[in-house]
């Protein structure tokens, strides 16, 4: 993931359970992450 999806994907998965948050970004941004790829954004941005 480039680091501006990573950065989107760690600000919806904070908000809401992972799986929430990835259909939200499907929905909203045609992102096709998954709640595993959500919750590993977050672990990244919240390790910085």
């Amino acid at each position: 993931m480039s680091a501006a999806v990573v950065k989107l994907a760690a600000l919806v998965g904070v908000q809401d359970a992972f799986g929430t948050s990835s259909d939200l970004l499907a929905q909203t941004t045609l992102l096709d992450l998954s709640p595993n790829s959500i919750r590993k954004a977050c672990q990244q941005v919240g390790k910085r």
